[in-house]
């Protein structure tokens, strides 16, 4: 959704500020136990966590490790936290709780909830409802935008193969897919890069800050227009799934068949059933009008 409304946006912004401020977030201590926002949201995590370690806190905040790290040592200076090394291995430290931070916790959490409480209790059920949903898909909102700045799709290389194949083999293990695979005397997944170099084909590779999430390709259809094309061998980690990733590399993949002069595009919902079919159809794919001999097929215009 482009056209997404800019006074409303602003509405949303606003409403936003107005809660960190009723909540009290801009305190430097909250309430009068002297605890700053990050070292609440420290001992939360140090709660729900066992045996973390820096950079399990970092990656649960969202934070760089040198501002953890900063975060931690004031926290350990307070006297909230403490260290403790892994018995098989003395270079790993973790991070617990000590008394003095059990009893921090102890103190703002009933304060967080009750104020959180109350304010819902001045909603009707519907109201309230709305909150709870409205709040859970602000932050997958955030979650996706912040997730999606980290990737990048772009054509298969050489060095990719190898990753690709785990991928499919991980995604895959034990289905039909994979064996049909590994029965294809003239397809082998590690040489995906080798398969895709003929004319007209192409494969493009999904990365997270390097790390290989999912791939798509497309080559021509099995018939004598050379206009068609087909979008085949998807692949998305299942941890990715719910994302939005999906979508983002179906489009690049009809962008590319567009560019390469490809007017058509099919996919085949059976090989691709690691997918719904809807998400193919909310990408403007259709079934085919009278065909009764391959029902799996679905079809758009590039």
């Amino acid at each position: 959704m482009e056209n997404l409304s800019s006074v409303e946006i602003n509405t949303l912004r606003t409403n936003a500020r107005n809660v960190v401020r009723e909540l009290g977030l801009l305190n430097d201590a909250y309430f009068d136990i002297g605890v700053t926002l990050a070292e609440r949201h420290l001992l939360i995590e140090l709660n729900s966590c066992l045996y973390p370690t820096v950079g399990d806190i970092a990656e649960r905040l969202l934070l760089d490790k040198s501002t953890v790290s900063r975060l931690i040592t004031k926290a350990f200076k307070k006297g909230y936290i403490k260290y403790a090394t892994d018995d098989n291995d003395k270079r790993k430290r973790f991070l617990q709780f000590t008394e003095i931070g059990r009893n921090v916790l102890n103190a703002f959490d009933p304060i967080a909830f009750n104020q959180t409480k109350e304010a819902l209790l001045t909603l009707t059920p519907d109201e309230i409802n709305t909150v709870y949903r409205g709040i859970e898909l602000y932050a997958k909102g955030l979650k996706n935008s912040r997730l999606r700045q980290k990737i990048t799709v772009a054509e298969i290389l050489v060095q990719d193969n190898a990753g690709l194949a785990h991928l499919f083999t991980e995604v895959h293990k034990g289905s039909s897919f994979l064996k049909s695979i590994e029965d294809n005397q003239h397809f082998r997944l590690e040489n995906l890069f080798e398969t895709y170099q003929k004319k007209g084909s192409s494969y493009f590779v999904m990365k997270m800050e390097s790390k290989i999430i999912g791939g798509a390709g497309i080559s021509p259809y099995e018939c004598s227009d050379l206009h068609i094309c087909q979008l085949e061998k998807i692949c998305m980690h299942p941890e990715m799934h719910d994302l939005g990733f999906e979508k983002i590399l179906i489009d690049f993949c009809i962008k590319e068949a567009t560019q390469i002069g490809y007017k058509q595009c099919y996919v085949d919902i059976e090989k691709e059933a690691q997918f719904p079919p809807n998400l193919f159809q909310k990408q403007g794919f259709q079934a085919l009008k009278n065909n009764k001999q391959n029902e799996s097929l679905l079809w758009k215009t590039c």
